[in-house]
């Protein structure tokens, strides 16, 4: 995965002149940059923008795309977005559904948001007919399996919760004994584990959570904690 090796190195490790390479032969050219992602093993992504909203180019980038949710998050050191961005290049990360399935929903709303980008660009040949706005996610965080056991999930991908709702039970086998996972904020399934055998601290659901575009001044200047918008891990593989 290079997603934490750019920009490289021309003398570093093998994954790192790759990223330098790639880099300063394609990237550094881009006036605009779609880095394009899955969810990880086993965990389904609500189509989404992830874009640092804090800066104004990126923000009005964002909006060009149509019918998909935003995550606002700054990026991580060594991210192909992240480098690109303090290279003067706007650049956003696309995340759809999950790894090594062909989900042909995701691949048409994927392609639908793509291709409104390119409408707003005048690269799009065609008429092309906008839906209605989604909505933009300031914070989000990840909730955790606190227990061992079998994931089996009560909410689906897209589904708004409330404080207190339950997404999931946790189910350990031998004992039989169950452990409810839930929500500590209102808001939308963005992302979440498909059901499956989950260890303590296991991030099961991806929760965004909509605010105004104060709140997210706050954010910028607080820095939410790692928790709050994970990029890393094996969570998400930006």
């Amino acid at each position: 995965d290079l997603n934490r090796f750019f920009p490289g190195e021309p003398n570093g490790s093998l994954a790192s002149r790759i990223a330098y390479s790639f880099f300063t032969k394609v990237i550094s050219h881009c006036n605009y940059l779609i880095d394009l992602h899955t969810g990880s093993f086993r965990r389904n992504n609500l189509p989404q923008i992830r874009a640092n909203m804090s800066d104004p180019k990126i923000a009005e980038f964002v909006a060009a795309f149509d019918k998909i949710a935003v995550v606002h998050h700054t990026g991580s050191p060594g991210m192909l977005r992240t480098v690109a961005n303090q290279s003067g290049i706007v650049a956003v990360t696309m995340e759809l559904g999950e790894s090594l399935r062909i989900q042909e929903n995701q691949i048409d709303a994927g392609t639908h948001s793509v291709n409104s980008l390119l409408d707003k660009l005048e690269m799009y040949p065609r008429t092309f007919i906008w839906g209605d706005p989604r909505p933009t996610y300031y914070e989000s965080l990840w909730l955790r399996a606190e227990s061992g056991g079998i994931l089996f999930s009560e909410m689906g991908l897209g589904d708004r919760v409330a404080q207190g709702d339950v997404l999931g039970v946790v189910t350990d086998p031998i004992t039989n004994q169950s452990t409810e996972l839930v929500s500590p904020v209102k808001g939308n399934i963005i992302g979440m584990a498909v059901n499956q055998v989950v260890i303590p601290g296991f991030a099961a659901y991806h929760i965004g959570i909509e605010s105004t575009q104060e709140a997210m001044a706050k954010v910028v200047t607080d820095q939410i904690p790692s928790d709050v918008n994970t990029d890393g891990e094996v969570i998400d593989p930006e």
